[in-house]
């Protein structure tokens, strides 16, 4: 009998399978930013970097997108790709990518919802250590019983200890507990090393996968497909 669901969070609940790295890269596309792909990836990789050096701990999702796309101009303006930092041009930017998280968040709620009333909910994220700010921001923390937050414990993904941290958390069994998540590396392999049962939201990754899937118990294209699954029934 499953008795939690875990979802993973930056991928999963946000983008429906997308990686930020790819979201942040349609969203230069969509305004015309004047760098190719693997300039832009460096730019992407170095502020990320300097994002983990700062305290985030208060921070609002709005704030760390803000915080990534002017970090990532920062970067390309060092290396002489772009002239300046344009403040509003970031904005602009980062107003579309809230506006497209937050209707994916819309229906992840719904599901979060819906899955509370049967089972306990958490989230196992590399996060900022604004995790529960970041629920909160998006109204899905009420139905959260357990937020892992990879800077909170101190143990990152793909650290099988993050999730035996979760299940130990909950005082289940591994094979009492549902992984979801986008990445198969980080969220996959280790969870179903633990013991847990997966699901794999495939989606657009920036990476390719190391083995040949056969890891994860289901496969969906779509958060929207977690509900018609039998493991929740």
């Amino acid at each position: 009998m499953v008795k939690a669901v875990f979802f993973d969070f930056g991928g999963t609940l946000d983008t429906d399978g997308i990686h930020w790295s790819e979201k942040f890269w349609d969203i230069y596309q969509k305004f015309n930013i004047n760098v190719n792909k693997k300039e832009y990836e460096y730019a992407y990789v170095q502020a990320e970097k300097r994002i983990g050096g700062d305290d985030c701990t208060h921070k609002s999702f709005l704030n760390i997108l803000n915080l990534q796309i002017s970090y990532q101009f920062d970067e390309l303006n060092k290396i002489g790709l772009i002239d300046k930092v344009d403040e509003q041009l970031v904005n602009k930017m980062v107003e579309t990518c809230y506006g497209d998280v937050k209707k994916t968040m819309n229906y992840s709620r719904k599901i979060l919802k819906s899955l509370s009333e049967k089972k306990s909910i958490g989230i196992i994220s590399n996060f900022y250590g604004n995790l529960k700010e970041v629920c909160k921001e998006f109204d899905i923390d009420s139905y959260i019983t357990l937020f892992i937050d990879s800077v909170i414990v101190g143990i990152r993904k793909p650290d099988p200890n993050i999730y035996q941290l979760a299940v130990d958390s909950l005082q289940c069994k591994p094979e009492e507990v549902i992984m979801v998540g986008d990445s198969y590396d980080r969220d996959i392999i280790p969870s179903k090393n633990v013991g847990m049962k997966t699901v794999w939201l495939k989606g657009r990754s920036w990476c390719n996968y190391s083995d040949n899937h056969s890891s994860a118990d289901y496969t969906i294209s779509s958060i929207k497909e977690i509900v018609s699954l039998d493991l929740f029934k």
